[in-house]
């Protein structure tokens, strides 16, 4: 929304954040790998049906190529797709922010905030497209209907497990955040002292000036904690690679 309107896409502790590079990137990583763990799950797992159906997967056969390596292949492949998308989001929320003109573009630290949340949820979804494909059970209509259940719990238990208040989030519940949510809302927390967020159109904020938002302070600690959602979709491969 315009600026002029009182709304804004990020609003903390009531007062819409200044549409800078960091505010901006956070509420992009807030919106986009919700969207694309659902919506990027159904667009990525039909990688090794499309082979079978196609016949290049018994020219695979034929070749050298090891399973790991195959499905190593196919993991990078819908990472690949999902990342493009990311980055194309990205550039538009970039140019949005140069229309709009309230604080200079800073591309490095915009895709700084949103690679730090985005990147562990894509692929997390790049993963668990793969996992449900290969296993029989789950690849057919059984597996899409299941996965919006498991996407489902995987968006609102790290949020719940977290402790906002204090902005601290334990290794388990940052292991299983894959989308990113919880991991926001603390790190918000500890940066501003606010447990009060809103991301998206949540209406009018309150009377005021705007509060400019510091972003994160990439610590190795807050690096360390993210990186600890990479540990489920990399169980997911080599669990892929044993079937």
């Amino acid at each position: 929304p315009d600026p002029s309107t009182g709304q804004g896409i990020l609003t903390i502790g009531g007062r819409r954040a200044v549409y800078s590079s960091a505010a901006l990137a956070v509420a992009t990583a807030g919106l986009l790998p919700v969207r694309l763990g659902l919506f990027g799950f159904y667009a990525v797992s039909n990688a090794v049906g499309l082979d079978r159906r196609s016949g290049v997967g018994r020219l695979f056969g034929a070749t050298p190529v090891t399973n790991a390596e195959y499905l190593l292949g196919k993991l990078l492949g819908n990472l690949a797709l999902l990342s493009v998308v990311t980055l194309a989001f990205s550039a538009v929320v970039m140019a949005v922010q140069v229309v709009h003109g309230e604080a200079p573009l800073e591309p490095l630290v915009f895709l700084a905030h949103v690679l730090v949340v985005a990147l562990p949820a894509l692929f997390s979804v790049a993963a668990l497209a793969l996992l449900f494909e290969c296993v029989p059970f789950l690849a057919g209509r059984f597996g899409d209907v299941a996965y919006f259940f498991v996407w489902a719990v995987t968006l609102t238990v790290p949020a719940v497990l977290g402790d906002s208040a204090k902005g601290a989030l334990s290794p388990g519940a940052a292991a299983l955040d894959g989308n990113g949510l919880g991991f926001l809302m603390t790190e918000i927390r500890r940066v501003t002292g606010s447990g009060e967020l809103t991301i998206g159109w949540g209406g009018k904020a309150a009377p005021g000036a705007p509060m400019v938002f510091p972003g994160f302070d990439f610590s190795a600690g807050m690096l360390g904690r993210r990186a600890l959602a990479f540990l489920p979709p990399i169980v997911s491969y080599f669990l892929i690679v044993l079937i």
